[in-house]
Formats: C-alpha cells, sequence, structure tokens
C-alpha cells in the first residue's frame, strides 16, 4: 500500500505546484495513483481482516 500512498502524495505535491485547488489536488492524485497502480497489478486497497 505505501507505494500508492507515495505516488499519491507527489501526483498531489505536483498538481499543487501548478496551482490546483488542494481539494482537487487531492481527489485526482488519489485516483491517478490508483489507476497507476492497478496498471501495474498492484494491491491498491488494504485486505480487511475476517472477523474469525
Amino acid at each position: 500500500m505505501a507505494p500508492v500512498r507515495y505516488k499519491a502524495i507527489g501526483i498531489a505535491n505536483a498538481l499543487l505546484e501548478e496551482k490546483y485547488d488542494e481539494q482537487r489536488s487531492i481527489a485526482i492524485a488519489i485516483a491517478k495513483a490508483e489507476e497507476w497502480a492497478m496498471n501495474r497489478n498492484m494491491q491498491v486497497k488494504k485486505k480487511k481482516a475476517s472477523n474469525n
């Protein structure tokens, strides 16, 4: 999960440098980082623990 988070942070920071609104930057960064991970067959969301 950490690589996806770091990718999202990098994208968000780049968008903020380009003067994007903070909330919009975060939303775009999360979507793009998830897309990046899926294209590399990486896990995007943490698996939920079973209730056994």
